[in-house]
């Protein structure tokens, strides 16, 4: 109970308040004057950093989103001090590459893929105040990859297909982020797609990194854009791509007993009894309801396959022409024609 008392008469005492008030006073100047110093051993706060200013100093890339190994610009941006009368030094991990009055950008390479490195910038105003700027690079890159679903390509045909118009796509993503040195796997990692400026959310969402769009066939393409994040949010990358649909091409081969038909650019020669012409419609979207339109010496021909046999009768020569028309009318801007001659030697 003394004790008590004791301490209730010192804590009324002038000199006792006055030195509680300078203690207070001198904790908030130190509160006000403390500059956090930027970790670059601490992934947490270089990822925060990466969008925030740091000490009077923002640190950017250009392009945003680099690819991995390439050459890229690296900016720092103030409001604090005049850039341009300041001495500047550059840093990648921890060494010193550049410096120089108004120093205020650098081009340097970029990381290689699944590699990181710390950016640092040190301005120095008359020889004696600092601020500091920092930045982790690398470590996060994503690779888009398209590809057409229901173009039509013959059977026989080495090459790939090219996206048709209003044609169905399939989008994989090949995202690789990094914490604490091991790759996310892509079920920990969300996916948000837009397209043509259109976030969309049936296709998006964690572990989504395969995505099937369809190209609007009237604009005749589709520009995507493509945000990957941990489940977190601290790591991020995105990428975009633009995919623009092709109109059909009707290609017609002829086949006279070899193992694959061959190309027929306009006129045909023709020594043998008897000859098939094969209509092929690339970069379309064909289905049951096609229908392959033939003429000969512009008359209709009965025949409404994509494939028209010749036959040559005895004594005949001349030339004949012919034609052949494919339209899907079930789908916008898919048709084709054709048209060439047969010269009988």
């Amino acid at each position: 109970m003394n004790r008590l008392l004791y301490f209730k008469s010192i804590m009324k005492s002038k000199f006792t308040k006055l030195i509680i008030r300078s203690v207070v006073i001198t904790l908030i100047i130190i509160g006000i004057s403390y500059v956090p110093v930027f970790d670059f051993k601490n992934e947490n706060n270089i990822a925060s950093a990466q969008s925030a200013t740091v000490n009077g100093i923002v640190i950017s890339v250009d392009p945003p989103y680099p690819i991995p190994g390439s050459i890229v610009k690296i900016k720092m941006e103030t409001y604090q001090f005049d850039m341009e009368t300041a001495d500047i030094s550059w840093y990648y991990n921890t060494k010193k590459i550049d410096s120089g009055i108004g120093k205020g950008a650098i081009e340097i390479k970029y990381p290689s893929l699944g590699e990181t490195a710390d950016i640092r910038v040190v301005a120095t105003i008359n020889s004696s105040q600092n601020f500091v700027g920092g930045k982790r690079l690398g470590g996060s890159t994503v690779s888009l990859i398209y590809q057409p679903i229901d173009t039509y390509t013959p059977i026989w045909y080495r090459g790939a297909p090219m996206t048709a118009e209003g044609g169905k796509v399939k989008l994989y993503a090949e995202a690789y982020l990094y914490s604490n040195g091991k790759r996310i796997d892509s079920a920990n990692l969300v996916y948000n797609w837009t397209i043509n400026e259109e976030p969309m959310s049936t296709i998006s969402g964690a572990g989504k990194e395969i995505a099937i769009i369809t190209l609007d066939p009237i604009l005749g393409e589709a520009f995507v854009q493509l945000t990957v994040k941990s489940l977190d949010g601290v790591f991020e990358t995105k990428t975009s791509t633009r995919i623009t649909g092709n109109s059909p091409t009707l290609k017609l081969y002829y086949n006279n007993s070899d193992l694959l038909p061959k190309h027929l650019d306009y006129s045909l020669s023709m020594q043998i009894g008897e000859m098939s012409i094969i209509a092929e419609p690339f970069n379309s979207l064909i289905d049951i309801n096609d229908n392959f339109l033939w003429t000969i010496n512009s008359i209709p021909s009965p025949n409404r396959s994509k494939i028209l046999t010749i036959r040559r009768g005895d004594r005949t020569a001349g030339i004949v022409s012919f034609g052949v028309n494919f339209e899907n009318k079930n789908k916008l801007f898919q048709s084709g024609d054709f048209s060439g001659i047969i010269d009988y030697k």
